[in-house]
């Protein structure tokens, strides 16, 4: 179930453009996947505030087992993993 959808950026900049696309179709793809679902909640571009101080997650999954956070990023080039997985 999609609880929080993705809120638009006005004015972005060339990064923040790019940012914005790939959170966006990340937020499609879940959407897809868990869009019916009555037992895995998603919240997209959730902003948080404490004490005037501010933070935002690009995906929150929330089910029985947890959550999941995920930071979307454009990639324009190539993606290497190490041996280590990083």
């Amino acid at each position: 179930m999609i609880v929080k959808n993705k809120d638009k950026i006005s004015n972005a900049t060339k990064n923040e453009a790019k940012g914005e696309a790939a959170e966006k179709q990340m937020a499609f793809l879940l959407k897809r996947e868990f869009g019916e679902s009555k037992d895995i909640f998603v919240f997209n571009d959730l902003r948080i505030e404490r004490r005037g101080e501010f933070a935002q997650i690009d995906h929150l999954i929330v089910y029985k087992f947890g959550f999941i956070i995920i930071e979307s990023k454009s990639i324009g080039n190539l993606v290497i993993i190490n041996e280590q997985k990083e």
